[in-house]
């Protein structure tokens, strides 16, 4: 209980360091991009990433008496972020692998992550989606992942580390993502933050 409670202490410490930079960052936002109401210009949710993998060379079981702790740090975040209101109830992307949210069982975290809208990390030989993965078992993980309801929740996708069009090293990858959906669905992921006076 005590390690539980210290790791949602800890996700709720990042999600303050997080907002600090993010509305510093919106701050310098010129005044015709605000909304009344609002603050600074239209931004995509905030996304969290989720890729850390403890326990994950030892057994199923170590995986699992480390899950309630993951999740907690994961909710603790996310609660933090939302409480905020400057940010009241915006959604958080997850960014994470298809393995990773089965093995962890975030799924059953204390928070509704089973509705998150994910951005995948897949980085498959052909370049397609994960749930076209030859691989049965990684099929099964991206479509626990990515299929709620029979909604596709998986609104981006980083398909690769190697991209070399735009390398800012030589030598370096340079991570490629691509979104999933329409224009539409897009646009009707954009927040705005509201002022610190409306807390």
């Amino acid at each position: 209980a005590a390690l539980i409670d210290k790791n949602r202490d800890h996700g709720a410490a990042q999600a303050a360091l997080f907002k600090k930079r993010l509305t510093e960052v919106l701050s310098f936002d010129p005044i015709s991009a605000q909304a009344a109401g609002t603050f600074g210009a239209p931004y995509l949710p905030a996304v969290l990433d989720i890729t850390e993998t403890p326990q994950a060379k030892f057994s199923k079981a170590d995986r699992d008496a480390v899950a309630p702790i993951y999740g907690a740090a994961v909710c603790g975040f996310i609660a933090a972020f939302q409480s905020d209101a400057r940010f009241r109830d915006q959604p958080v992307i997850l960014f994470t692998k298809p393995f990773i949210f089965s093995d962890y069982l975030l799924a059953k975290a204390p928070c509704d992550l089973g509705n998150a809208k994910v951005w995948v990390s897949y980085h498959g030989r052909t370049g397609d989606r994960p749930l076209t993965d030859p691989d049965p078992g990684l099929r099964q993980a991206a479509q626990e992942l990515c299929v709620s309801g029979g909604e596709n929740r998986c609104v981006f996708e980083q398909y690769t580390s190697y991209g070399g069009f735009a390398v800012f090293a030589t030598g370096a990858g340079l991570d490629l993502d691509r979104y999933i959906g329409t224009p539409e669905g897009i646009h009707s992921l954009l927040q705005r933050a509201r002022p610190e006076a409306s807390k």
